[in-house]
């Protein structure tokens, strides 16, 4: 499945619209805003949460197993702790897929 990032979230909101600002997600206490920044952050930070956590549990019940979930990204520590079933983060994940893929063409290009 393919969703747009929360990067691009915020700057759609921003370049897309008449008169929202450009904002930097923060976490949020509480789901309804009291002014236009707590709202854009409150819609963004839940929304995501909220996304996430269901394409998680459909993922499971279609698969009928469980799965490790890895956070990736800038924002995977903000979203950490709203994830069930817990997440683990790993920012470097591309890296270390990069990596692999390296050591698996020099043994397979070197033999």
């Amino acid at each position: 499945m393919i969703s747009p990032g929360i990067k691009l979230s915020l700057n759609s909101l921003h370049k897309l619209t008449a008169n929202l600002p450009l904002i930097e997600i923060k976490k949020q206490k509480k789901i309804v805003g009291k002014d236009t920044i707590s709202a854009m952050n409150s819609g963004v930070f839940f929304g995501y949460i909220f996304m996430v956590n269901g394409i998680i549990k459909q993922i499971i019940n279609e698969q009928k197993k469980s799965f490790k979930i890895v956070l990736t990204g800038g924002y995977a520590d903000l979203f950490k702790k709203h994830i069930k079933p817990k997440a683990l983060v790993n920012k470097n994940i591309t890296l270390i897929g990069l990596a692999e893929i390296a050591k698996l063409n020099k043994r397979l290009f070197n033999e």
